[in-house]
């Protein structure tokens, strides 16, 4: 760490900044699972500036089935999103709510005998949220999913994200770690 510092002055750089990203899902950052590199980093002065992200896994298996509309009215589309397979939920042709989910891994059995996802993007208007919505767009994903041979699905969210996290612990996600973000050297 000091010779890098030290190449960094000898530049002249104005801003240093530390970063864990390993070609893996949900290994960015600083994760609670690596505190040796938390130790390096605040030796040397550098502080975490940026939020936390609570990493959160479940088996596709148990999440719930595809059903009915919980709303009536309510349909589905399912396309190409930002971040993923798109299912989207639409009422009277208006958007309603969505998730996206992207497989990740590799399907080499030699290098991990799993294949995970994660979700992208979720949400759900506010005027009808606590229906049912998001549940059943997760069922139509999970389907989907599994159609596909992915075993787990990850998703990531704040710790003072009320509804978000309770949302995915009622549904079985269950915490592999903390990720603290942005550390920028003081």
């Amino acid at each position: 760490m000091v010779a890098c510092l030290d190449v960094l002055t000898g530049w002249g750089v104005a801003q240093r900044h530390a970063s864990v990203a390993l070609p893996a899902l949900a290994a960015y950052d600083l994760a609670s699972c690596w505190p040796h590199i938390r130790t390096l980093y605040l030796r040397h002065g550098f502080r975490a500036t940026g939020h936390t992200e609570i990493v959160l896994a479940v088996e596709i298996a148990a999440l719930p089935a595809e059903t009915a509309p919980p709303v009536a009215g309510l349909e589905l589309e399912r396309s190409v999103g930002r971040c993923g397979t798109r299912f989207e939920a639409l009422r009277d042709g208006r958007e309603v709510g969505y998730i996206e989910v992207d497989v990740r891994g590799d399907r080499d059995a030699r290098v991990t005998p799993l294949v995970w996802a994660d979700i992208g993007n979720l949400w759900v208007d506010a005027e009808l949220r606590c229906r049912g919505i998001a549940t059943w767009l997760l069922g139509h994903a999970a389907a989907w999913l599994r159609l596909g041979g992915v075993d787990r699905l990850v998703t990531y969210e704040q710790p003072d994200a009320g509804d978000g996290l309770a949302f995915a612990l009622r549904h079985g996600f269950r915490e592999l770690h903390r990720v603290e973000r942005g550390w920028t050297l003081e």
